[in-house]
């Protein structure tokens, strides 16, 4: 079989200069063709931010949050004077703890006692009308006030001594029924909405710093969100800034986000390193897929604190100057 012979043109003349020559319109369309792409590349990457965030947790509550009331001492419930969910002023007793007097007799006498005007000369108490009262732990401060006052009132002459003896045993009697009013009876700290954390009964125990109530306020006020953001980029965070929040409660892949603006930032960190910052919420929350949420107190989720929202463009000459520096 014939062998092709060393220094033979494998191609003709014509089929290299075919391949040697590439025709003008490409050399000249393809170049507009790149620089459309590019342009069209710059176009696009202004158009689209690329936002630098820090990712921590909020809780949304109002400027005025509920009132937590904790039991101060380990006892068992005597008396419950509201409903859950009841509407209560300021000072309302809510529920009186178990103790050795019956507290409508030590309420009873209370109300006695704050309608005694007192001066240096005299006063008087219609002790004769007060039946007899189960007062436990007030039962020896009162039977010294009784006897005092007693021989005050039985003594023709004006005596000195019984009556500033009969003044102290007074104001030691009201002091100890506040003592007790502070270890027995739980008042709602202000107007509001009671809430009972458990299911709290006549007779059942409560232990101490067991979260009882909680007096949500009844007034309308602001929607605020609290945020404990790290350390690390903190300084980056300045007032004013967008706060992108996902809600637990409501998927944000079905309601969308709610956004807020940083109000105010501690100026040094909790002893866990964390700084406190407020983000202040429409009046109405509503989130970017026009949904309006139904404000629950202390509710959880996600917050993205945008600190630069640069665009892809911006961006990219800030990555190339690092890299030229």
């Amino acid at each position: 079989m014939p062998q092709a012979k060393e220094g033979v043109e494998i191609r003709s003349e014509e089929v290299q200069e075919i391949l040697s020559h590439i025709p003008h319109w490409m050399i000249r369309w393809g170049n507009v063709l790149i620089l459309l792409l590019i342009i069209m590349l710059l176009f696009i990457s202004w158009f689209v931010k690329y936002p630098d965030v820090i990712t921590t947790e909020i809780m949304i509550t109002t400027s005025s949050p509920p009132e937590k009331i904790y039991a101060k001492y380990n006892s068992n419930f005597e008396v419950f004077l509201v409903k859950n969910n009841e509407l209560v002023k300021k000072n309302q007793l809510i529920t009186v703890l178990e103790s050795n007097a019956y507290y409508k007799d030590v309420l009873h006498l209370k109300s006695i006692l704050d309608t005694i005007m007192v001066n240096q000369n005299k006063f008087r108490i219609p002790i004769d009308n007060i039946s007899s009262l189960i007062l436990g732990e007030i039962a020896l401060n009162y039977s010294l006030f009784e006897i005092d006052y007693n021989n005050l009132t039985r003594t023709t002459i004006k005596n000195r001594k019984l009556l500033k003896e009969t003044f102290q045993s007074f104001y030691q009697l009201k002091k100890s029924i506040k003592d007790w009013e502070k270890q027995f009876v739980i008042k709602s700290p202000s107007n509001g909405k009671v809430s009972f954390l458990s299911f709290w009964n006549k007779n059942k125990t409560v232990k101490k710093g067991d979260l009882i109530f909680t007096i949500t306020p009844s007034k309308n006020t602001n929607y605020i969100g609290k945020i404990k953001a790290p350390a690390t980029n903190s300084g980056k965070i300045k007032e004013g800034q967008t706060v992108q929040i996902k809600l637990v409660r409501y998927p944000s892949e079905e309601f969308g986000e709610i956004n807020g603006t940083i109000q105010s930032i501690s100026i040094i960190p909790d002893e866990d390193g964390n700084y406190l910052i407020d983000i202040e919420l429409p009046r109405v929350l509503i989130t970017s897929y026009g949904k309006t949420i139904e404000f629950r107190h202390e509710m959880k989720g996600s917050a993205n604190i945008i600190t630069e929202d640069l665009r892809l463009i911006e961006r990219f000459f800030y990555q190339l100057k690092n890299i030229v520096k």
